[in-house]
Parts: structure tokens; sequence; C-alpha cells
């Protein structure tokens, strides 16, 4: 899951980084306080059957995730921080035989999922920060080999706080990918609210982000949206042995908050994944097939903590 491009929210930003006091614009918050100090979201999703573009087979999954982010405060103007995030996915297909002809077995099954992201900071001046953070991630089945489902790059972005608390951040990353050569992609965060519109919260989310409108203290409605895409590697021996199982999607969801207490929120949504699409290719990198899948239905639960 790498990209994040946020175009569902472009139309938000520009209204929410001007606000005005009379004819004055009100001054800029200071970069450090534009974040918490620990953000944790565990969740739950669980994805419905839905079948593979001209086949009779199907596929369904369950996700449970964790999403880490934990800022140190170290001698001005540097900072640090630390994004981790993993999930564990148990994949289901059915007739497997109208995809692949001859194998009975899915080939695919208990998959594991992890991203570590040690980002340095050097604050240019109090509204600009300058980001670098190298980047490992390793995605495969449980029992792959772990060496041969790792890939490795790097992020390099400029975060910038506007005058209404909205921070924005900017850049792009180059990786490795399993079996083919590097890609350089997109990186976009922003996390804050608008004085000029108070109910309104903006959230950064795993390849994605989220709207918020708070109708009171405690509760809230938001819609999500995100580009996902992985490659998993597959186990040695399996029936694709040690092949790649490669996914890509765009998950829109509805959901509503709950705050029980200033800093927790739990959550529950619901959604559909489009232009979801699968590829199978061989230990080479060589292609099996490639499928896209019927819209995809999902819901879920999240429990959220901000400390």
């Amino acid at each position: 899951m790498r990209r994040s491009p946020f175009l569902f929210l472009a139309c938000f930003v520009p209204l929410a980084t001007t606000v005005w006091a009379g004819s004055e614009p009100v001054a800029p918050a200071p970069i450090r306080e534009t974040a918490p100090t620990i953000f944790t979201s565990l969740s739950a999703t669980h994805y419905f059957a839905s079948e593979f573009d001209g086949s009779n087979a199907k596929v369904q999954m369950t996700r449970v995730a964790f999403d880490g982010e934990f800022n140190f405060t170290l001698t001005a103007p540097w900072s640090f921080r630390i994004d981790f995030y993993a999930d564990v996915s148990q994949y289901r297909l059915s007739r497997v035989d109208s995809l692949l002809p001859g194998i009975t077995h899915s080939p695919i099954r208990n998959t594991a999922f992890l991203r570590l992201r040690p980002f340095v900071g050097y604050d240019i001046s109090r509204t600009w920060r300058f980001l670098v953070a190298p980047t490992i991630e390793i995605a495969g089945e449980t029992s792959a080999d772990v060496g041969d489902a790792a890939t490795y790059g790097a992020i390099f972005a400029v975060q910038h706080t506007f005058a209404s608390g909205i921070a924005l951040t900017l850049g792009a990353g180059i990786g490795t990918r399993l079996e083919k050569s590097f890609e350089v992609y997109p990186y976009v965060r922003f996390r804050g609210g608008s004085r000029l519109f108070p109910n309104i919260e903006f959230e950064t989310r795993p390849n994605g982000g989220a709207v918020l409108y708070r109708t009171s203290d405690q509760f809230a409605v938001y819609l999500a949206g995100a580009y996902e895409t992985r490659g998993y590697r597959l186990k040695s021996g399996g029936s694709v042995s040690s092949g790649i199982w490669r996914e890509r999607a765009v998950p829109i969801s509805l959901g509503v908050s709950w705050r029980p207490a200033k800093a927790i929120s739990v959550n529950a949504f619901g959604g559909v994944q489009v232009l979801r699409n699968v590829r199978l290719e061989d230990s080479n990198g060589d292609r099996i097939f490639d499928r896209d899948v019927a819209a995809t239905p999902f819901a879920g639960v999240e429990v959220r903590g901000t400390f």
C-alpha cells in the first residue's frame, strides 16, 4: 500500500487553509503543535465475497490491522517520528479451478503485511519542515520466506502548517518491488481542523484519508477513501510456489464515530471497494492471470487513540 493521492479531498483543502479575523490573517501555529505524541488505531474489516471478471471464482477476505505513529521531541530544529503499520489477512477463494485450470487449492490463504518508516524532520522555519524516511515493507503469506517478501525504499517530503492549523505534507517515495524494478510514488499526509469550519476535521489514514463532520463533542460522521496496492510473496511449495499475488483497489466508506473520552474514539463503518484488480505472477514475475474483481462491499469496526 504505497500510494496516497487523496484526490477525493482536493476540494476541501483550499477552503480550510486560509482564516481571516476582520481584515487580518491569523498567525500560523508552530509546526510542533500540529501532531500528537502518540497515535494508534486497531481495526477489523470483513470484505464480502465478490466474483472475478469472466469467471465463477469468488474471493473474500478478513483483515485485522494496527496503525501507529510515535512522535519524539528532539533538540530544535530536529524532530523524529516512527510510522508503523501491520495487518494480518485471511483470504478465502472458491472455484479456484475456473481461474487456474487443474488447480483446486487457493494460491493464497493467510498473509501478513508490515511497514516501518522512521522519519527525521528538520524545521526550516516556524511553518515549514523537511522530512526524510527510509522505508521497509514485508508482505507475504505467513509461511513465505521473509527475505523474499521484503522491499525497501525512502521518502522525501516537505510539511507546511497553515494559519488554519492544518498540517499538509507533500513528497515522493522511491522503492523496490517484488520481482520488479523500482517505482516512484506520491506521499501525501494531512492532519488538523479548521478555525473557519470548526465542526470539520481532516485525518490521515493508511493510504488515504477522511473528512469528519462533528455533530457534537462525542459523535461524528465521516467519509473516507484510499488507494491501496500491495504485492504478497506466496509460500514455497504452494499451488503457485513462491509466486506473487498483486492487488489494487479504491475503498470508499461512510462511518460513524463515537468519542467516549477525549483521547479515544470508536468507529463503525461500511463501504465498497471499486476498481479492484488481482494479478497472479509466478516466482519470476511473469503473469499467470490478471483479472478485475466486482465491486466488493465491506464493513468493520475501529478503535483509535490519541495521546
